[in-house]
């Protein structure tokens, strides 16, 4: 025993804390998600597309395919690029030059992202920043800095990268002396500035209470986290540098990036792949060490970098991730390898241990089987005593069950008579309203005819016309039909409002403005809880698009403290019909 529990004293783990842990459990979370973002980013780029479809004015279309590539750049590089070389061709037979060169700049940053970047350097040829805006100046130092970033990246000369670094250096400082607190990307450019000049305490403290209240959504999310993570790096924080690296890791995947930098670096450092392996623990026996979970981490991170790169056809990062992959596989296998030579160990131990204790059992049989020939004849007078006693538990137990499947059943029937109660109640209820509504209707068309058929015998044809053009009858009938139905379902459920607020968030509750009993987005889930959930029935009712009816409904469960998906199925259930 001693010489097996030698085997068990594990070496060296991972020097990260419970904090970083769960960030990183965070990230592995979101990456299970990633499928389904992705799909999601899917979708929302179809319907754009399906708006470009005989859309015949150039302007319109122009903005448009600016706000299909805004959404899909870092998503899908060869509809981003088709929607470059559009409006680039656009921007020339309008002889626009800020536009020709805005799409341009945007053209060379697709062909680097995509590893084409020969291709990107020529892209910005022709380009003078002299001649460009302020707005366009910065858009053209900040790709020169992107593509100097990436040319230092992947060079394997150090010369080179040195220059090449240098050279995004230069282009920071160029950004930096036109840089305005308004501009978009003011923090991640200030940071990297004080960071290049040796202040990067200072821009730690302007980034971390940015970064702790981003919602982790978007691409900008991403790129600060990451640029908070680099400073804490530099500062040999290893702790902070992985919580502020996975924040980005979850921010790229939520806002579907296909060049995710944040999980290439966390494979690397985590498992000490490139720089730090005497970081890498060794697992034990086939357990679940963090040796173990690790490499299984580091293989999902650069698995999914890989993908994405694969999808947005970068073919220099996937030849730089393969890289990686190929150093955490050879980890592996040597993990492997020495988790089978320990198995092998403690299989021979084992079965040492096995012939021992395979002769204690046989002598302790043999002391148990002259122990046993003594209690057989007290086992046989209990025996009877036993079998009386479990008949009597058994009947027992019989009746238990009868009574609880009784008192379930009266619950159930209680439960349906008050059900049918409340929906005999609430037929009723509505049946009068729609008799009461349609015998006004009748009266009030009567009356639109007769005061129709007065003004034609009088041959007051142009005031017939106002009267049939004007849409404020219809409104106004709307308005009124709205108003009753909100008065009669309150009757019905008086405490609707208040308790359908309960599921949602304390600072997103909705209340109807003064003089409204309902406003849309509670009279939608009004219709739900009479079991209405077709959200196209809900549109007819209420005279609006089904679009507009999924929105409302989407945007009002996601500020529910419920879970989402079951969000309808507790409006369901909201109140006590009232029968006052």
């Amino acid at each position: 025993m001693l010489l097996l529990g030698a085997f068990l004293i594990g070496e060296k783990s991972l020097a990260y804390n419970a904090e970083s842990e769960r960030w990183l459990q965070r990230l592995d979370s979101v990456v299970q998600q990633r499928q389904h973002i992705n799909e999601q980013k899917r979708l929302r780029l179809q319907q754009l597309q399906t708006m470009q479809r005989g859309m015949g004015d150039v302007e319109e279309l122009y903005q448009l395919n600016r706000r299909i590539y805004d959404e899909c750049f870092a998503f899908d590089s060869e509809l981003a690029m088709s929607l470059v070389d559009a409006n680039l061709q656009i921007a020339r037979q309008r002889g626009d030059l800020d536009g020709i060169a805005e799409w341009q700049i945007k053209r060379s940053f697709m062909l680097a992202s995509t590893g084409q970047l020969l291709e990107a350097t020529y892209a910005l040829d022709g380009l003078k920043s002299s001649s460009l805006n302020r707005t366009l100046r910065l858009a053209y130092y900040d790709q020169q800095e992107y593509l100097s970033s990436h040319l230092a990246q992947y060079s394997w000369s150090e010369p080179m990268k040195v220059a090449y670094q240098q050279q995004a250096w230069t282009y920071t400082d160029s950004i930096y002396q036109i840089l305005e607190p308004t501009d978009e990307n003011y923090l991640w450019w200030q940071s990297w500035r004080a960071y290049s000049v040796g202040n990067g305490q200072e821009a730690i403290e302007a980034l971390v209470p940015v970064v702790d209240t981003l919602q982790l959504t978007s691409r900008k999310d991403a790129m600060l986290a990451y640029c908070l993570a680099r400073m804490y790096q530099e500062q040999g924080d290893e702790n902070l540098y992985l919580q502020y690296m996975a924040r980005s890791g979850i921010a790229d995947l939520r806002a579907a990036n296909q060049d995710i930098a944040s999980l290439e670096e966390l494979s690397s450092v985590i498992y000490g792949i490139s720089q730090d392996k005497s970081r890498h623990s060794q697992g034990l026996f086939g357990l679940r060490d963090h040796s173990t979970v690790d490499l299984s981490r580091a293989y999902t991170y650069i698995n999914v970098c890989l993908d994405a790169s694969r999808i947005y056809n970068n073919l220099v990062r996937t030849v730089s991730i393969a890289r990686v992959m190929n150093d955490i596989l050879s980890s592996y296998r040597e993990h492997v390898a020495e988790q089978q030579k320990r198995q092998l160990v403690i299989t021979w131990i084992l079965a040492v241990l096995f012939i021992v204790l395979s002769i204690a059992v046989i002598i302790g049989w043999r002391q148990r089987r002259k122990l046993s020939q003594g209690r057989s004849q007290l086992e046989l007078t209990n025996e009877q005593l036993n079998e009386h006693r479990a008949a009597l538990t058994h009947a027992n137990a019989e009746l238990t069950e009868a009574n609880r499947k009784l008192q379930a059943a009266m619950e159930q029937q209680a439960e349906a008579n008050r059900q049918l109660q409340e929906s005999n109640y609430v037929k009723e209820e509505y049946v009068g309203y729609v008799f009461s509504l349609c015998s006004n209707y009748i009266s009030k068309m009567d009356e639109y005819r007769k005061n129709i058929n007065r003004k034609t015998k009088v041959k007051l044809y142009d005031e017939v016309l106002q009267m049939t053009e004007k849409s404020n009858l219809v409104q106004d009938e709307l308005k009124e039909f709205y108003q009753n139905f909100d008065a009669i379902f309150l009757h019905i459920y008086p405490d609707f409002i208040t308790d359908f607020n309960n599921l949602l968030q304390p600072e997103e509750r909705i209340e109807p403005r003064k003089g409204e009993l309902l406003n849309t987005d509670l009279r939608i889930y009004a219709l739900v809880r009479l079991g209405i959930t077709d959200s196209v029935k809900i549109a007819e009712f209420l005279h609006v698009s089904p679009q507009t009816v999924y929105n409302n409904r989407l945007k009002t469960r996601n500020k529910a403290i419920v879970p989402k998906e079951h969000f309808a199925d507790y409006v369901r259930q909201l109140g006590r019909f009232s029968n006052s």
